[in-house]
Formats: structure tokens, sequence, C-alpha cells
């Protein structure tokens, strides 16, 4: 089967998809990748053969700085910033999705699903939090506050899903028209039926109509780089600070550097889209790319923007984090994190104070209760069943 993967978004969005092309190639699949032009990289790496969509996700990140962590107006930013990508998606998906059995689409691609009804080619869209599902359960992705009354989840959710349609539907009615297609009403109800959610049932639960699937983790083959293992091992084990795919600015990690000197703590920390910039030292490691999986269980607690992928491996490990939820689900991770016990209460990345950093590390050096339930989740995910991809029945 020919199998062509469209993601649009940030590394959480991409990687994993990436991961679930490696396991399709693998069953005999042919595999191709079409996604913004920052992944061309990433795509090759792993022997794929991509399609640029000419847009930088990481360039629309860092021109969203100013905006991260206001809801109002990073709401106001995603809107606008979601039509310049569906413009770009619909000038080259057409001609490409021509020669494919099978479109999956993950993040913000939400032309694809149109183009592959016009073609009569099946689509299935996969997302990695829960709460991009509409549903009483939880708040939506926008909202930073995580509510359980189902009421008010209700009524969130009804302004959510109206800011969305108002911002998407005319593009893609506009389109659909043009095609013969039937126009559609909501894209959340559109795209109910094929939607998948890749996630662990040990960290977060669905609503029982969605279809899901484990978590598609990429692993890193490559052994941790000589520079970090000897970092590791000349000291007490350091704590790792990564903002992933998130904008910021330097002085952010000066306050975090100003707690760890004050705490006698050591810190890895990665240079993510932000390009946080440090020194090294006996203190101090600055890194690039390298895998999460063979990094955390070596540091002693985790410190991360709440992206799905790097949640997952945090407790994985079996190490504590401390979530610094910055937009979108990452707020939804924040508070699972605090409520599984496996790490305190999320500090959002516009309240970050030198007090409120050092509070919530004291917590993670003197607390021993987060490392014990960090082991315990960890295990619960080491022995969860696997539920594996199937495209000849429903995935």
């Amino acid at each position: 089967m020919k199998i062509l993967l469209t993601p649009i978004g940030t590394e959480g969005d991409v990687r994993p998809i990436i991961a679930l092309g490696c396991l399709l190639r693998d069953q005999g699949n042919d595999v191709s990748v079409c996604s913004t032009r920052d992944f061309k990289k990433l795509s090759e790496k792993h022997s794929f053969k991509f399609y640029p969509i000419n847009i930088s996700f990481k360039e629309l990140a860092i021109n969203n700085k100013d905006v991260v962590g206001k809801t109002f107006s990073s709401t106001l930013r995603f809107k606008q910033n979601l039509r310049e990508v569906m413009d770009v998606q619909l000038d080259v998906l057409g001609e490409i999705i021509k020669g494919y059995d099978y479109v999956i689409g993950s993040g913000l691609q939400l032309s694809a699903f149109s183009i592959a009804e016009k073609l009569s080619v099946k689509y299935s869209h996969i997302l990695f939090a829960p709460n991009w599902v509409p549903s009483n359960l939880h708040s939506p992705p926008q909202v930073p506050v995580q509510f359980k009354d189902g009421a008010i989840n209700k009524l969130l959710w009804f302004f959510f899903k109206s800011a969305v349609n108002l911002t998407v539907k005319g593009k893609i009615n506009r389109y659909r028209r043009a095609n013969s297609l039937e126009p559609i009403k909501d894209i959340f109800e559109t795209l109910k039926d094929k939607t998948i959610i890749s996630h662990s049932p040990v960290l977060s639960k669905l609503p029982d109509e969605i279809k899901s699937i484990s978590y598609l983790n990429l692993e890193d083959i490559n052994p941790l780089p000589e520079l970090v293992t000897e970092f590791i091992e000349n000291g007490a084990p350091p704590i790792y600070i990564g903002f992933g795919s998130m904008p910021g600015e330097n002085s952010t990690i000066e306050i975090f550097k100003e707690v760890i000197e004050t705490l006698g703590l050591r810190a890895i920390i990665q240079k993510g889209w932000a390009g946080f910039e440090t020194e090294n030292s006996n203190r101090f490691l600055e890194v690039g790319e390298i895998s999460h999986g063979k990094l955390f269980t070596k540091m002693r607690f985790i410190v991360h923007h709440g992206g799905a992928g790097t949640t997952f491996n945090a407790a994985k490990s079996g190490v504590p984090q401390l979530i610094i939820p910055h937009l979108l689900d990452q707020f939804y991770w924040g508070d699972k994190v605090k409520r599984l016990g496996i790490g305190p209460k999320p500090i959002c990345f516009k309240k970050i104070s030198g007090k409120n950093i050092k509070r919530a590390f004291e917590r993670l050096v003197k607390e021993d209760q987060f490392l014990r339930n960090a082991q315990e989740i960890a295990l619960k995910i080491a022995n969860e069943e696997t539920v594996h991809v199937n495209l000849h029945g429903e995935m």
C-alpha cells in the first residue's frame, strides 16, 4: 500500500508520525512524508521520500513568542496562523495525494481529508492528547485551567469549537463546493470518525467512542554523545531543562540557572527552537538534539514544556517532572502530571519567577513521593499492552 504521512505542526506532531512511518514500512508499505520544510532532514534521516510544504513552523513559533501564555492573544494569533498554513496545504497537496492509497494527517493538517475524499483515498487523523477531542471530561486545548466540571467544559467547548469553525470552515467549504463535495458543518464532528489518539492509557483517559493506539515514540538508536556521558558521570545526577519547539528568551534560562546555583544542583539545558545559550561548566551543559529516552533515566528530575512526547518519555523514565506549559495541550499534561503525583503543580511560562521555580525545585529535591510515584507510573507504562496499527481494518 502507498501511504502518505502529512503531519503539520511542531516536533511533537511530526516525530511520532515518523515513528508510525517506520512501523508501516516494516509492514511492507511504501511510505512518504509531506510536511513543512522544517522536517526535511528528519524525514530523510529515516529514508522517507519528502514533499515540502513551503512554510516554516519553526519560524511561526518564534514569531509568536510575544503571545505565548496569553490565552486571548494566542487564540487570535492561532487563528491567523491556521489560515496561513491551510492556504499553503491546499496549494500543494492535491497533486501529491493522487498517487497514494491512504493518507494520514496529524496536528494542524486540516486540508488533506477533503482532498482525499475527492480522490476516494482513505484518510485518518492522528492526535497525541485526548483534549483535542470535544468531551465534557476535559477542557479545550486553549484553556490554561483544566476543569473537571462537565457543565463548564461543555460551555468552554462550545466557544472553542465556534472559534475554530469560524476560522477554518470557510476555506474548507470553498474547496469542497468547488469539487462537488458536501460542505462540512463542524470540523470536529467531521474528523471524529477519522481520529485516532496515540497515547498511554496510564497517563490519560479517552472518551469511549474514540479509537486509540499506543503512543508512537520515535527512538534514537544512537548513544548519548561522549560529552554528555562525561558530564553526567562527573558529579551528582543533573536535572534536564528543555522546552522543545517552544519559542523563548535567554532571560528565562537565566532564572533557572540562578535557582540551580542557589540550590547547588547541576543541569543539562537543551537549546530547542528557542536557541537557548549556556556556557558549559561543571554545573551546566548545553546540548542540541538528543535522545530523551536515553537521557531522562539518568536525570534527577526533568523540567519541560509539557509536549505529549516529552511528557511520555519523562513518565516512562521513572523520573519526576515539572511542566512549564506554554500553550494548548501542555496545560492538560501539566494537570495530569500533578494529579498522578509525579511532579508538582505546573508553572505557566508567563508566570515564571525565581521564587516559584525555587519552591518547585525544593519540593522535587526533598519530597520522596514524587520519585516513588514516578517509578510506579514507569512500571505501569512498561507493562501496558501495546495497541498496534492495523491499516487493513480500522487503525
